[in-house]
């Protein structure tokens, strides 16, 4: 059988990295399933084409270790949950600066938790992800907003003297 994705591999890494890159978009694009379809496919492709005794090897710990087990599965959740609780008022406040804008008419549905259960369940179960993505993405955002928000005048007055109306 064919180990093209043995862990430690390059096509173990390749893999890997798309996995990432796919969950982050669909972390980005509010889609749960998304998220979760991917997980599940890279975790089927490693297990079919990869080394599977690594992934019975995992396992096996699992099993023999329940106590410590428990614990990382805890500490996971936990961490997950500490992070929604950070994204969601990170998100709360990006809704708060874009009504002050007139970017977004007030939609109250969007401040409501149960209609975003999926999206805070993203953020509790794929954390390390999303909180990755967040400190990465979010200075990029803020930088280029306010270079934008420097010079959005200058757009304006070149629009304006190239479209004006004679």
């Amino acid at each position: 059988m064919a180990t093209i994705l043995a862990i430690g591999s390059i096509g173990f890494w390749i893999l890997l990295s798309v996995a990432v890159i796919l969950i982050i978009t669909a972390l980005e694009k509010e889609s749960f399933s998304g998220a979760s379809v991917t997980f599940v496919a890279a975790i089927i492709l490693i297990a079919c084409l990869g080394s599977g005794k690594d992934l019975r090897g995992v396992g096996e710990w699992i099993i023999a270790n329940p106590g410590t087990s428990s614990l990382v599965i805890l500490g996971y959740a936990l961490l997950g949950v500490i992070w929604s609780f950070v994204k969601w008022y990170m998100y709360l406040v990006s809704i708060r600066m874009q009504r002050g804008t007139n970017k977004v008419a007030a939609d109250k549905d969007k401040n409501i938790a149960r209609y975003n259960k999926s999206t805070i369940m993203s953020w509790m179960c794929y954390w390390p992800l999303s909180m990755l993505w967040t400190l990465i993405n979010n200075p990029i955002k803020r930088f280029f907003n306010y270079i934008f928000e420097s010079i959005s005048g200058s757009y304006q007055r070149l629009a304006d003297r190239v479209l004006k109306q004679d």
